[in-house]
């Protein structure tokens, strides 16, 4: 979408948009019907999509070359542990398609450096673990702090092997907001051929210098950061699932404190304990507002997310998405995802009259 305009008009025929959709997220033809429709508002393009014989249509809205902005994207997947849980799956797993697999696995290969033998990464899930990659062995590894005990990951829990990729891609591309994005010779062309032509006349002051300096930087670096994770609670204890909650909330707003643009992050979840984690952040927002000294003794304030920041759904049988979210306590209503629960109830109460004696509670 930052492209030039052949890469945009490449997917506005011959089908593209739709074939590399299905390939990426490795659709099959039964996902689709002449009623689907993908309809798209971004903040400088906008896409819609009707019917599986139609070209995609795409559209740059009119502020899109004073607006348009680098993005550091990333979809950490349900089936990150495969990493850890097969071995050598980066080696083994090899596809003439990208999809979003694929695409996960070389994310995972880019990343991993970050962490050595004598640079590791403590564990937020478990303080008393290290991660590090051994570049000599091209092996995860983790080391127990304590006794200096090492082994690659294949070994360890499926709540290590779950957590770790979200851990280390997470403080990863977070920590890409504000650097530098990679260029292509063509788009380095064309951003080199927009700014000449931008370039004021010389006896034209309107312009500084320093401003035209600034006037590439939001397509020569990364703006913002977007995450997007697949259950998240995943093999892990509750009390895991808070600290990663945790752990990711400041690490987005990290990001954007860092350029001053919005950062996002989105989770899908079936844990009644990771909307229990984002409650209470959520609350500690409203609580900031009261007494601020008060709050941040109980929660830093790092991890406190602005109000009208955040938005829950879910998704019903009938494939619509209902807000959860209540106004009035800025707090996520988890009834749909602890539905279990009255069941459970009912169920006890006729059981204790069985035992007891007597009528069914009520």
């Amino acid at each position: 979408m930052t492209g030039n305009d052949s890469v945009l008009s490449a997917y506005t025929h011959n089908n593209k948009f739709l074939k590399e959709l299905m390939q990426f997220y490795r659709f099959n033809e039964s996902a689709f019907s002449e009623n689907s429709c993908v309809i798209y508002q971004g903040d400088c393009v906008t896409i819609y999509w009707d019917g599986t014989r139609n070209n995609a249509r795409i559209e740059r809205l009119d502020h899109f070359e004073k607006e348009r902005y680098n993005t550091k994207l990333c979809f950490i997947p349900s089936e990150r542990n495969l990493l850890s849980a097969i071995r050598n799956l980066d080696r083994s797993y090899r596809t003439s398609d990208l999809d979003v697999l694929f695409n996960y696995i070389l994310e995972w290969d880019e990343t991993r450096d970050m962490y050595t033998r004598t640079e590791p990464k403590t564990l937020t899930v478990a303080p008393v673990m290290e991660y590090y990659f051994d570049r000599e062995k091209n092996t995860d590894m983790i080391r127990l702090k304590a006794t200096g005990k090492e082994f690659s990951t294949f070994y360890a829990s499926s709540g290590i092997q779950s957590a770790l990729p979200v851990e280390v891609l997470v403080d990863y591309i977070c920590g890409m907001a504000g650097k530098s994005a990679p260029v292509t010779k063509d788009e380095l062309y064309d951003l080199l051929k927009k700014f000449l032509q931008r370039t004021p006349a010389e006896n034209d002051s309107a312009v500084s210098a320093e401003k035209m300096n600034d006037l590439p930087y939001h397509l020569i670096n990364y703006q913002s950061v977007q995450l997007y994770i697949e259950e998240l609670e995943q093999n892990l204890y509750p009390e895991s699932q808070w600290e990663l909650v945790r752990h990711i909330v400041s690490s987005i707003k990290k990001a954007t404190e860092t350029t001053a643009f919005n950062s996002m992050l989105t989770l899908t979840t079936h844990s009644p304990y990771v909307l229990t984690a984002l409650n209470v952040l959520m609350l500690a927002s409203r609580a900031f507002q009261k007494n601020q000294q008060a709050t941040l003794n109980i929660i830093p304030q790092k991890y406190i997310l602005p109000e009208n920041s955040y938005g829950a759904y879910y998704l019903t049988e009938q494939g619509d998405l209902e807000n959860i979210l209540d106004s009035d306590l800025g707090m996520i209503s988890g009834m749909q995802l602890d539905g279990v629960s009255d069941r459970v109830d009912e169920c006890i109460a006729e059981l204790n009259a069985i035992i007891y004696g007597g009528e069914k509670l009520t």
